[in-house]
């Protein structure tokens, strides 16, 4: 059925024909770039009708990243995904890329930039990126005022794996099934559990002593993380980001997990345009309705927990997974501030011995 439908589309158009008008029918905001001379496509931006509307509510954290083998062009497919106050992943938009180089990126990026002015969305409080370099200097040309943050899981793995290089790893003696055959040596380890610290500094001042001590405990990887990763610092370092509202987000894991929603619909890899286009459709959508719904059941129900005098005036303004994050917060603050008592165990202990 869906292939006699294809065949109908495009019985009198092209692939991009039909495509094009498929975005038009659906109400999609589109822009597209071709070679002058060949007419072949370079770029196409891609944004739907529904998740824009959301996007509107929550625009504070946005991440974007390239996917593969999504198409028989093997064209990377940039994906802009939004974490929302829901704490859903909405996925804004998609870009056909020709490569991914800065000039690519940069296409990208003032497109992505006209449709939020276009469609009066506002610039995103926070974006996060792994250290592709092209990506990071065009997102730093077309949003010099957003903040802008490093995925720290991409940025350990990378320091972990350099770390292992020079330092090393151990066989594991007779490793149970499923487990690793090498670990660690403790050398290893030291390292980057003093690493960690210093991405975790609170202050430039500590983290310039945190610093000196990754120099003492090896030069080699020290200028390593000076060549390759300080130098943006304020990007990745906590004594930085602290100053971004970045609700605790550090890591790129919801687009990652856009991308694999995204595979799931697709099916494939060897699809055309306009089949990866219809094949993602109903993700879009399916994203778009469920958080929609959240939004709805946030409108007229209020947990019992909430109803407090201590959230009433925001109940419906904040989102209910945003505020049981901060009655989470409030609780395990107010508990830590207790006094602390001796354990019964030891009082009885002593009047037992007595």
């Amino acid at each position: 059925m869906r292939n006699a439908a294809r065949r109908r589309e495009l019985s009198a158009q092209t692939v991009m024909e039909a495509l094009f008008a498929r975005l038009e029918e659906d109400g999609f905001y589109y822009r597209w770039e071709a070679e002058p001379e060949t007419q072949h496509l370079l770029y196409l931006f891609w944004a739907h009708p529904r998740t824009l509307e959301l996007f509107r509510r929550h625009p504070e954290i946005l991440g974007m990243d390239c996917t593969y083998k999504t198409n028989k062009y093997k064209l990377p497919l940039l994906n802009v995904i939004v974490l929302t106050g829901f704490n859903t992943v909405l996925p804004v938009a998609q870009c056909w890329l020709p490569r991914e180089r800065e000039e690519d990126y940069l296409w990208a990026m003032n497109t992505l930039r006209s449709f939020l002015i276009e469609m009066d969305v506002g610039i995103p409080g926070l974006i996060l990126t792994d250290r592709e370099l092209a990506a990071m200097n065009a997102n730093d040309t077309v949003f010099p005022s957003v903040p802008a943050v490093i995925c720290r899981w991409h940025m350990n793995k990378n320091v972990l794996s350099k770390t292992r290089q020079v330092l090393g790893q151990v066989p594991v003696v007779n490793p149970a099934p499923g487990q690793p055959k090498y670990e660690n040596t403790w050398q290893t380890d030291a390292f980057m559990e003093a690493f960690y610290a210093t991405v975790d500094a609170a202050s430039e001042e500590e983290f310039e002593e945190k610093k000196v001590n990754l120099q003492k405990l090896n030069r080699e990887l020290s200028d390593y993380l000076d060549n390759h990763w300080w130098k943006y610092k304020t990007k990745i370092v906590r004594a930085w980001t602290y100053r971004y509202h970045h609700f605790g987000v550090r890591d790129t894991s919801f687009v990652e997990g856009g991308h694999a929603k995204c595979k799931i619909w697709l099916r494939g890899s060897r699809g055309d345009l306009y089949t990866v286009y219809m094949s993602l459709l109903p993700w879009l959508q399916a994203a778009a309705a469920a958080t929609s719904l959240l939004a709805q059941r946030n409108a007229v129900r209020i947990p019992y927990l909430l109803q407090g005098n201590r959230f009433a005036a925001v109940a419906r303004v904040i989102t209910v997974w945003a505020l049981r994050q901060t009655y989470d917060l409030w609780e395990s603050r107010a508990h830590s501030m207790l006094p602390r008592t001796r354990p019964c165990f030891l009082a009885a202990s002593k009047t037992l011995s007595g």
